[in-house]
């Protein structure tokens, strides 16, 4: 490996991030017709009143159905808090902290109590 150069890995590294990014935008491209055709087939299947259908297509036979799918998100934090204290409600949070805030104590020289902040140091490459 005695040809290996400072250039020539900085040029496959950023190589394959230009790709990744590509294929990135790509995959986003796929990902907008599929929620195109998934809501034409919901709106399919709400038309003729079904809650599934089985088609037959080359790669065999599928079924198309519809499904509920929940999410949660908070419109007032210390209401939602609140509510967790005074039913001990604990599962309902996640067992995380904010990093950019743990990290802004840490930088001040204070300690968060049952926290470890992990640093390390990555390498950088950009187009100038």
């Amino acid at each position: 490996m005695s040809n290996v150069t400072v250039e020539k890995v900085v040029e496959k590294l950023y190589a394959l991030r230009e790709r990744r990014a590509q294929l990135k935008k790509e995959a986003d491209e796929l990902k907008m017709q599929e929620e195109k055709l998934e809501n034409w087939l919901l709106w399919s299947l709400h038309k003729n009143g079904l809650s599934k259908m089985g088609v037959e297509i080359p790669a065999g036979k599928v079924t198309v159905f519809s499904k509920e799918k929940t999410s949660v998100s908070i419109a007032d934090w210390d209401e939602a808090l609140a509510y967790v204290k005074t039913h001990e409600a604990w599962d309902l949070l996640y067992h995380q902290l904010s990093s950019r805030g743990v990290q802004e104590i840490f930088e001040r020289g204070e300690h968060v109590p049952g926290v470890n902040l992990h640093r390390e140091e990555v390498v950088g490459v950009q187009k100038r």
